[in-house]
């Protein structure tokens, strides 16, 4: 007699959506219609977070207004800050970004999920965590910069130096 027990999540459905689909028994997984392997290999970070905010890919002038705006939200606020610095250097990194992002829910009133409050959590989670990271390893962290794109300024952030194009 079969209990029906099954582990896991096999066959269970969590949630449905129509930005992505995962067909498993072809190792595919599909964002708004593109394969992720081709958007990894042919688009920026920032194309493919427009993509997912809004079904679609930018146009220039669109791109360049996203990448401005996540420029512009990846400084943290001094009680983020303080809140990143009080942290015991041992704490896990998820709980490291709940609590700062916290902070900044309370100072910045994001309110409601929206793409603006998309924008903001995007920027400022890879300094959190870069910031974080140089700290445990007994560096001093790196301050973010606007000139370089979402992906290059957190490897920059990290390891102190500016990335080749192939890395990011």
């Amino acid at each position: 007699m079969s209990s029906g027990y099954v582990p896991g999540l096999e066959g269970i459905v969590a949630s449905q959506t129509a930005i992505s689909m995962v067909d498993g028994e072809n190792g595919r997984l599909v964002y708004q219609g593109y394969v992720i392997a081709d958007l990894a290999e042919q688009m920026s970070f920032e194309e493919v977070a427009f993509l997912l905010w809004e079904g679609r890919l930018p146009n220039r002038s669109e791109l360049d207004a996203l990448s401005l705006e996540l420029a512009g939200h990846r400084t943290l606020t001094q009680a983020a800050n303080i809140t990143l610095d009080a942290l015991p250097t041992d704490t896990d990194p998820m709980d490291v970004l709940r609590s700062v992002v916290s902070v900044q829910g309370v100072e910045h009133r994001l309110g409601k999920p929206s793409v603006p409050l998309a924008i903001h959590a995007t920027a400022s989670f890879p300094t959190i965590l870069a910031m974080f990271n140089r700290t445990q390893l007994g560096l001093e962290p790196i301050k973010p910069r606007a000139d370089l794109g979402h992906a290059a300024n957190y490897l920059y952030m990290m390891n102190g130096k500016e990335s080749s194009p192939e890395m990011v």
